[in-house]
Formats: C-alpha cells, sequence, structure tokens
C-alpha cells in the first residue's frame, strides 16, 4: 500500500512537471503569430512602446505590416524609437502618444483616447511597467505613482479599449477579432523582500489575464501574458532613487526574444515563462508549498546581507528612533 502511494505521488509529481514544461517548450518552437494576417490590417496598441520589451514588440508587429501606436513618455527614446520604424518600414503608419501613466488614471486616458478616436484597434498590449525597491515601513514616494502606472491606468485604458474590441468585425473570414497581451514579471511568482507593491502588481495583471482569456476566447480574442525574468533594459537604471541595494541583474535575456516568446504564445497557450527565473521559480513551486517556501526563507533571510543592512539582531529598523521603552526605565 505504502509502495502504491509513492508510485502515485511520483506519477502526479510528473504529470505536472509535464504539463507545464511541454507548454513551453512548444513555444520555443512554434512560430511567431502574423498579427495582420490573423486579424487584418489594423493597429496595434501599445503601452511602454519606446524601449525594451515594448520596442521589440514594435518593430516585429511593424516587421508584420500591422499600423503602430506607441504609448510613452515624451522624450529621445520615443523620437528615436518613432523614427527608426517609419524609416525601416514604409508601408505602415506609427501615431506616437505622449502620455505619463503614472499620472491621474483618468485625466491620462482620456488623453490618450482623444489622439486614437476612430482607429481600428486589433491588438491591445499592456506593456508598460516600472518598479522601486522599498521597505514597507518607509514607502517610497514614488510607490503609488507606480501603482497608477502598473495597475490602475491600464486598467481605465483596458476598459476603455476591450469593449470596442469585442465588437470588432472579424475581418476576411477569420475566426478572430483581435488581441490582447499583458506583460507580467518573474517577480509575480516569487516571494521576496522589498518587492512587494511591485510584485502583488505583476501578479494581478497575470492572474486578470488568466481570467479574461476565459471569455475572451469564445469571442475569438487571443489573450496572453508573458512572464519574463532579468530582460536586457534600462527598467532598473530608470528606477526612481531608493535607499534599497539590491543585487543588480546580469546576463539579462534581450527583449526580442521575450517578444518573440509573446508572439509565439498568442492563441496557443495564455501563460508565456520567458528567462530561467521563471522556469526555475515554477519547478521549486511544485515541489515544495509556498508556505513550506515562506518559513525557509524567515529563517535564511534575516542572516544574508539583504536583511541586516536595514534591520539589527534585536528586529528594530537601524535607521528609526524608538521611544524608550517603560521596562528598561530603572525604577525611583
Amino acid at each position: 500500500m505504502i509502495g502504491f502511494i509513492f508510485y502515485l505521488c511520483g506519477f502526479l509529481f510528473l504529470f505536472s512537471l509535464l504539463s507545464y514544461i511541454i507548454p513551453q517548450i512548444m513555444i520555443s518552437i512554434l512560430p511567431e503569430q502574423n498579427l495582420k494576417k490573423r486579424y487584418g490590417k489594423s493597429w496595434a496598441f501599445i503601452t511602454g512602446g519606446s524601449s525594451g520589451i515594448g520596442r521589440s514588440l514594435a518593430f516585429k508587429l511593424a516587421k508584420q505590416g500591422m499600423n503602430l501606436i506607441i504609448v510613452g513618455r515624451a522624450g529621445e527614446k520615443m523620437e528615436n524609437t518613432v523614427h527608426e520604424i517609419q524609416t525601416k518600414f514604409k508601408d505602415i503608419q506609427v501615431k506616437s502618444v505622449f502620455a505619463d501613466l503614472s499620472a491621474d488614471p483618468v485625466v491620462t486616458t482620456q488623453a490618450v483616447l482623444q489622439q486614437i478616436e476612430g482607429l481600428d484597434i486589433s491588438f491591445i498590449a499592456l506593456n508598460a511597467g516600472s518598479g522601486v525597491p522599498e521597505r514597507m515601513s518607509r514607502p517610497n514616494a514614488k510607490s503609488l505613482d507606480l501603482f497608477h502606472l502598473n495597475i490602475v491606468t491600464h486598467q481605465h485604458l483596458f476598459n476603455a479599449l476591450y469593449p470596442q474590441l469585442a465588437k470588432r468585425p472579424k475581418q476576411n473570414n477569420s475566426k478572430f477579432r483581435g488581441g490582447v497581451l499583458i506583460t507580467s514579471s518573474a517577480n509575480a511568482v516569487f516571494t521576496a523582500p522589498f518587492v512587494a507593491s511591485y510584485s502583488a502588481a505583476k501578479a494581478y495583471q497575470q492572474h486578470f489575464a488568466e481570467c479574461l482569456s476565459l471569455e475572451a476566447k469564445v469571442i475569438g480574442i487571443d489573450v496572453v501574458t508573458v512572464v519574463p525574468g532579468g530582460v536586457a533594459t534600462r527598467f532598473h537604471i530608470d528606477a526612481p532613487p531608493t535607499d534599497i541595494k539590491l543585487p543588480a541583474p546580469t546576463n539579462g535575456q534581450h527583449p526580442d526574444a521575450v517578444a518573440s516568446r509573446a508572439l509565439s504564445s498568442l492563441g496557443r497557450f495564455v501563460e508565456c515563462d520567458s528567462g530561467l527565473m521563471p522556469f526555475g521559480l515554477r519547478i521549486l513551486a511544485k515541489i515544495f508549498d509556498r508556505n513550506i517556501l515562506l518559513k525557509i526563507m524567515m529563517a535564511v533571510l534575516p542572516k544574508t546581507s539583504l536583511i541586516t543592512p536595514y534591520v539589527d539582531e534585536n528586529g528594530n529598523d537601524r535607521d528609526a528612533v524608538y521611544p524608550e521603552s517603560s521596562n528598561s526605565k530603572s525604577s525611583e
């Protein structure tokens, strides 16, 4: 009986492991979806399209013949990206929409919508994102602005654009109206100190995409969420200043690789991991329950250089001034 239980547990673990690994291998093998052929000649809406993963996605879609709406802050990066795309791909249209997605979400959304009114948008890529390491006992001044960027403004934009996508006529006898891509992060599946707000925001985006896919598929809309590990972008360089010193990522994957996996997964699999970090974390989560992982990390982290610069051996914030305890006062 005990032997049977062990065999059964081994089979279930192997099945769980293969059910994760096989789709991720297939994503690596399958070609990128051609959005122009799938959705017809139309516009792709990309936030954060002037740098990093968004920029790579913009170039790939321009090569396919999709018109582009690139949303981002005004500046040299935006100007250079738009100029390069227009120079290289002369048969498409590129519209740059200047917006600070960390500002007031209602005002920002209205400003964006005014500039794209009447355009036939078949693909929505909610890609822009940023984070800042912080101790939750000392929240960073930019934390709520980044919460707007990562979740609130994107949700406003989605709520405005998706109903139009859901009513978009199918093109050329196609079964598909359009697609949605949401860029999450390995932080969505990785439990770590000093990134609680950012990690929770990315977990929201990932779960939102997964739930959305169940109702979107039946009306011909593809949904994919890409979960990248370390990426060779300016993400950490451009992040707001912070007193938290985390190890800088090295040898990150190229943004082109992340964009390629996302397009290969679109319409085939909803969740697409990119890079070694999410692969390792997913497999680790199949071995250890999250409660066990948290217990291990709670025991180990206080002894590491991640925590010791900020918390002393008594559990006190090294930068805080604590009132004198009544128990420590000498009686008169």
